[in-house]
């Protein structure tokens, strides 16, 4: 057995050191472009433009973002970006959690229409809803309002909240909903007070990737959110690109303000998230 171990160790490690080797590939590919985005929103304006570029850093300055709060709209556009945000992730939450509850525990004519409607418009490209919202929004008077930004943001991100939920409601055990019933439990007790609780990994999931799709999102606000003062981030990253000058420093400062919020967000519920994720595939 000894013998046999040997001869196969030399096969695992290399197989593991060619998994980690493909893995740091990938990081490095993804964190490029972020490190040259923070890289080049520290650097001054002779070194933001030399040529050839480099990483290197000779005289740091904070000038990008000073423009961004004293000479910019940016302050105004984070805020909405977060109310936006937050406000399409909790609609996320509580509509996709009562109705993945429906559809998990209850067997209905049309159930399996509503899971094949919730999954066909997850696949639709978002620039076909586009008329149709726009429309729809404009005739309710909420074009220009934070209001008519958040609406077609939940519809984006509901349907793959609710299919997700679902799965991840399907794999608790409905033994814990019988006992329940036999001591006199409501249908909303057994939701609140049993399955919300144990679902929570996958509602936080869900949670989160409705709050990444509407704080980057920049189809429906650019079109929807034209006023200065209601403008997200993504959409007012666009201001700093005229016909006669593109305000990279800017850009890239405003960059760096977009996307750690989302670093930051991700890594505090990431075990969450990754729990939720994984718990959804329980039961298919």
């Amino acid at each position: 057995m000894s013998v046999v171990r040997r001869r196969f160790r030399p096969r695992k490690l290399a197989a593991g050191a060619g998994s980690n080797l493909v893995f740091l590939l990938l990081i490095a590919l993804v964190a490029f472009p972020l490190l040259w985005m923070l890289v080049s929103s520290i650097k001054p304006a002779t070194e933001l433009f030399q040529s050839p570029p480099t990483f290197q850093v000779e005289n740091p300055t904070v000038e990008w973002y000073r423009n961004l709060i004293e000479r910019s709209n940016a302050p105004v556009m984070f805020l909405n970006s977060l109310v936006i945000a937050l406000a399409t992730m909790a609609i996320n939450m509580v509509i996709a959690s009562l109705a993945a509850f429906g559809l998990s525990r209850f067997r209905f004519r049309g159930r399996s229409a509503v899971m094949f409607t919730a999954l066909g418009g997850y696949v639709l490209p978002p620039i076909v809803l586009l008329i149709p919202l726009y429309q729809m929004i404009s005739s309710l008077g909420l074009l220009d309002t934070r209001i008519g930004a958040i609406i077609p943001h939940t519809l984006l991100t509901l349907p793959f909240s609710l299919w997700l939920l679902t799965s991840f409601f399907d794999a608790i055990p409905r033994e814990l909903d019988e006992a329940a019933y036999m001591d006199g439990a409501s249908h909303l007790t057994v939701f609140g007070r049993i399955v919300l609780p144990l679902a929570a990994p996958g509602v936080l999931s869900i949670g989160l990737l409705a709050f990444m799709v509407s704080w980057s999102e920049y189809l429906f606000s650019s079109v929807i959110l034209t006023g200065r003062d209601n403008k997200t981030l993504p959409v007012g990253i666009a201001e700093f690109v005229t016909g006669f000058d593109v305000r990279w420093g800017e850009i890239m400062a405003l960059g760096v303000v977009t996307t750690v919020p989302i670093i930051a967000f991700f890594a505090l519920v990431q075990k969450y998230f990754v729990a939720g994720i994984m718990g959804s595939g329980l039961k298919g």
